[in-house]
């Protein structure tokens, strides 16, 4: 919404890094690992996955990576 696109709605992070690669190039070298796995498989317990502590600290720097990055682009 933010370029005036609208991007559906997904839990793959492949699908919306794809998505936001087409409208700025910045999001191409972000890598989200297999963090989906444990994003969506924690809503449903009995497929529920733990990541390691290693894994969790990975994950959060990746976020924290995405979410600085757009808040640039979004100038805030």
């Amino acid at each position: 919404l933010f370029n005036k696109q609208e991007i559906s709605k997904t839990h793959n992070l492949d699908i919306l890094l794809s998505k936001c690669s087409k409208i700025d190039i910045d999001f191409k070298h972000i890598d989200v690992m297999n963090m989906e796995d444990f994003a969506v498989r924690v809503r449903y317990p009995h497929d529920a996955v733990m990541p390691s502590s290693k894994e969790t600290k990975e994950y959060y720097e990746i976020v924290l990576e995405v979410r600085k990055l757009v808040l640039k682009k979004v100038k805030l």
